[in-house]
């Protein structure tokens, strides 16, 4: 996967916010329009330093995880919706520990 300074993905936000649909926007740059949309979301949420890269792994405790659960489960939020709301690196990240706990209950969330 390739890594994107935060100056260019601001550049690719700002282009977006200018009035370009992100299939445009990301053929303009060569990215994926995956990105731009998360790209874009992260901004929205977070500002310039949802776009900074994420250089350590963080630790998250069973009971952190627990709550973004509950609140895809018993909230409604999108698993997408979750990730921002809870500035998770990945949506992705949130699907295993849903898996994780569907499988295993909330033991499973110690791993």
């Amino acid at each position: 996967m390739a890594k994107y300074s935060q100056e260019f993905k601001l550049e690719v936000v700002q282009y977006y916010l200018s009035g370009f649909g992100r299939h445009q926007v990301s053929h303009k740059f060569g990215i994926h329009h995956s990105d731009v949309a998360k790209w874009v979301a992260n901004y929205n949420n977070h500002g310039a330093e949802g776009l900074s890269r994420k250089n350590t792994n963080t630790v998250y405790t069973p009971e952190f995880k627990f709550k973004v659960i509950q609140s895809v489960l018993e909230q409604g939020l999108s698993v997408r919706e979750a990730t921002n709301q809870f500035n998770l690196k990945s949506h992705t990240q949130l699907l295993s520990w849903l898996l994780q706990y569907e499988e295993h209950g909330i033991d499973g969330l110690k791993a």
